[in-house]
């Protein structure tokens, strides 16, 4: 008797007893008695993920949704400390303005930590950076400020403050920012200890979230720049809430493919004359059919189409339906690599169903029931030094539905890394047998064979090695399993 809920991703439960069903029904398992003492019955359309079964569980039966056989991930550690940047919310810069004012222009000047400096190419009475409080009449929406009072503002200048990283890894920089009411589309680069990391938009009067992955940072002071461009010498931008939270320690730069814009951004002046964009060229990915990218939106009065924030940049790739995006990668070094993307479904086309391929073979099969983004793990095992590899995001599904694809990054496991999801050897008896009814998923995310004594699928039994190669209408992953031959099979026409 009683319930399991697991709330965000598939979850993963060891079983250890027969005789019971799970009625998988989205996010909520129901356990119950069951009258077939040692047979594991899944229903409902959820995925099922099982780590290892006792020898007590002789079948599992699947009646819909997918089976997930995989290795638990190793402990979560504890989170690492984030970065502490100074004055990140500019609070400190609310009693120099008032009562007297609303909007300060810094020019040349080192104030509470910030240097602010002007447009060298166009040093007059503006073109300058400054800060702004959220009642300056005319500048922005009353009280909007995300955080505080005080907002960063840009013209054409340039403001800079220091920040110390306590561990040496990766990070991502997030902060709020929109657009001067009337005076729209400043273009504001972002830059780390001087070099240019990302140049992003302020396309509308309300405050949407921007997080940028940064570069591998050593532990130590670091110098994050805000510098607003473009043609418009009137346009402004206001940055608040400023933070740079961990995302991987690690001792080293990691070792990654070369994935080229890996979050799928395009030239900023894109962005400015539609949400959405078919089939780009200038991207370093191919699209095909219906799929390109878009970029993210706050309150703007059409559709909504995207939404007001991605995982990394301001656009994101989208497929629909039968769509597909793909780009032949670059392996620096021999070794396992493990490939990390975001996706969800576009706001209004939900449930879109998509593969995974990798120099040719299928990987996983995945389906976006939701708009919030969550993160996507597979194994790819034995890479070598300098190889060159085709990954593609292929739709698979109705027209009507779609996903949105972001921040996809492919990085060398290191020793530890690799191990919690390799191998399966001894967690399942050789007794079991799997029995999966039309229409649903069996995905091996393990590395290596499993054997069994018998696999069926929609009541076709089958035999031999069996992987996503032999059966790839219900099989994706790199796992494989061995169904040994019982007896002999006659086909009469």
């Amino acid at each position: 008797e009683g319930a399991l809920t697991a709330i965000g991703a598939p979850f993963l439960m060891d079983v250890d007893a027969g005789g019971q069903i799970l009625n998988v029904q989205g996010s909520t398992t129901f356990r119950q008695p069951a009258p077939d003492a040692g047979c594991l019955r899944k229903s409902g359309s959820g995925e099922l993920a099982i780590a290892a079964l006792d020898a007590g569980i002789t079948s599992v039966v699947v009646e819909a949704g997918g089976l997930r056989l995989a290795t638990p991930t190793a402990p979560a550690c504890p989170r690492p400390a984030d970065a502490a940047v100074n004055e990140a919310s500019l609070e400190a810069f609310v009693a120099e303005l008032r009562p007297s004012l609303t909007y300060r222009a810094y020019l040349n000047t080192t104030a509470h930590g910030w240097s602010f400096t002007q447009d060298v190419a166009t040093v007059g009475t503006g073109f300058h950076a400054g800060i702004a409080l959220d009642d300056a009449g005319g500048l922005m929406p009353p009280g909007s400020a995300p955080d505080g009072d005080a907002v960063l503002y840009l013209n054409r200048g340039q403001a800079s403050t220091p920040f110390e990283v306590p561990a040496s890894g990766v990070y991502r920089l997030s902060f709020h920012a929109a657009g001067r009411i009337g005076y729209l589309n400043r273009h504001v680069t972002v830059s780390v200890d001087g070099t240019p990391i990302r140049t992003l938009a302020t396309l509308s009067t309300a405050f949407c979230q921007h997080a940028v992955k940064l570069p591998f940072l050593c532990a130590g002071t670091h110098v994050l720049g805000f510098r607003g461009e473009g043609p418009d010498n009137n346009g402004a931008s206001f940055l608040d809430a400023i933070r740079v939270t961990a995302f991987r320690l690690c001792p080293a730069a990691p070792v990654l493919a070369t994935v080229t814009n890996a979050s799928f951004e395009e030239p900023v002046e894109h962005f400015e004359t539609a949400v959405m964009t078919a089939t780009p060229t200038e991207t370093g990915w191919t699209f095909d059919g219906t799929a390109g990218t878009g970029r993210i939106q706050s309150v703007d009065p059409v559709l909504r189409q995207m939404p007001s924030a991605v995982p990394d940049g301001m656009a994101a790739a989208w497929l629909a339906g039968s769509g597909s995006l793909r780009q032949t990668v670059q392996v620096p070094q021999a070794g396992d690599y493990r490939l990390t993307f975001s996706a969800a479904a576009q706001p209004g086309r939900v449930n879109h169903a998509f593969e995974i391929r990798f120099d040719g073979a299928p990987l996983a099969a995945f389906t976006t029931a939701d708009t919030l983004f969550e993160r996507r793990a597979l194994l790819l095992p034995g890479l070598t030094i300098g190889a060159a590899a085709e990954l593609v995001f292929a739709g698979t599904g109705a027209a009507s539905t779609a996903s949105l694809i972001d921040d996809v990054r492919i990085e060398r496991c290191e020793d530890g890394d690799a191990a919690p999801r390799r191998a399966l050897a001894g967690r399942f008896p050789e007794t079991l047998s799997l029995d999966l009814a039309a229409g649903t998923a069996l995905i091996l995310d393990y590395d290596g064979t499993v054997p069994l004594n018998a696999l069926r699928y929609g009541g076709r039994p089958l035999a031999g090695m069996i992987d996503a190669a032999s059966e790839p209408g219900f099989v994706s992953g790199t796992g494989r399993l061995a169904v040994p031959v019982h007896g002999t099979r006659v086909r009469i026409q």
